[in-house]
């Protein structure tokens, strides 16, 4: 297939760059032009102008790589990187404008002790398809005070070996801060300190996992907090699966399984939507509230009962006992 010579081709876009200005100029000079200023909120205005100046605004050249540990990215000398390309995630943020994508292919990332500030909107992409493909080894607490942010296919993890008695949070979020998460496994098996801690801020997940708190609990919600869930797991953390503390969750199709303490513990006036949520083998109950707390809506809730606990009518529940099936897959723990 003959292709045009790029000559005629720059010709041709300079023609017609003159015939409708603004609106046709090439491609590769705004993203020239794009470069100088900063993602958000400047890149992201321009970019609502028009089909050219959005494709431009999105531009590969924008985002920033992060080299795996299975590319020797601690022995690659910093000075004959590629633009836009860094040896750790803490090298990239620090280089990093609000609303900047940093890109994590599939390997291995550290994150040493005490561990990661953000203090400005970014977005972390990895494998939105399979997240255990993208692994940060966590040794210390990713603390996140932007007011905005994103992770997608992401797993943050424990090291194997981690100091005894280390009480460190996956995550924690600070108050005014917002981050959104999509298909994400937060496992924090190796540390006795919550998986996540939320304190007066804002957060959207969906299809993100909470694994494996130590003496802490999966989830902390607290001082004015929201947090809606979709199709999330709670799972095998050694106390509550959540703890709110005058803070609002919103639970639509998650599950919870094999906490060792009650699911959903609300205090201080707290309010739930609980809809369409399983509840498996939990070792001491489902919800604990204080007067003044209040879980409403709570509809089409199904809960498996250890043989140990005895039903009590919780509105918005139907019980099942051990080895009974409603025709619903019970979610594979083992898997997470």
């Amino acid at each position: 297939v003959w292709e045009k010579p790029k000559v005629l081709s720059e010709l041709e876009a300079e023609k017609l760059a003159r015939e409708k200005q603004w609106n046709a100029v090439p491609i590769n000079l705004l993203v020239k032009i794009f470069g100088y200023m900063v993602s958000f909120p400047e890149r992201t205005n321009c970019s609502l102008v028009c089909r050219y100046w959005r494709v431009s605004a999105k531009d590969i050249s924008f985002v920033r790589h992060v080299f795996p540990a299975e590319m020797n990215s601690f022995t690659r000398p910093g000075r004959k990187l590629e633009n836009n390309h860094y040896r750790t995630i803490a090298e990239a943020v620090a280089d990093s404008h609000p609303g900047d994508t940093i890109e994590l292919g599939d390997g291995h990332y550290w994150i040493t002790d005490p561990g990661l500030n953000v203090n400005f909107p970014l977005k972390f992409v990895g494998d939105e398809n399979d997240p255990s493909h993208v692994v940060i080894e966590l040794s210390g607490t990713i603390n996140w005070g932007a007011n905005g942010g994103f992770f997608e296919g992401i797993t943050l993890r424990r090291p194997k070996i981690m100091p005894k008695g280390s009480t460190a949070v996956s995550l924690s979020l600070s108050k005014g801060s917002r981050l959104d998460m999509f298909h994400c496994v937060l496992n924090n098996s190796g540390s006795d300190g919550n998986v996540t801690t939320l304190t007066g801020s804002h957060c959207h997940w969906r299809h993100t996992h909470i694994i494996g708190s130590g003496q802490g609990c999966g989830i902390l919600v607290q001082d004015d907090s929201i947090i809606h869930l979709e199709d999330c797991s709670v799972c095998r953390n050694r106390t509550q699966g959540m703890q709110v503390y005058g803070s609002a969750i919103k639970l639509r199709n998650c599950r919870f399984e094999g906490n060792a303490g009650t699911c959903i513990v609300l205090r201080s006036n707290s309010k739930a939507e609980i809809v369409k949520c399983r509840f498996n083998y939990n070792s001491s109950g489902l919800i604990v509230k204080e007067s003044g707390c209040a879980s409403v809506p709570c509809t089409g809730n199904v809960a498996i009962l250890p043989p140990k606990l005895s039903l009590k009518n919780i509105p918005g529940f139907r019980y099942l006992r051990d080895g009974e099936n409603d025709g619903i897959t019970p979610v594979s723990v083992k898997s997470l």
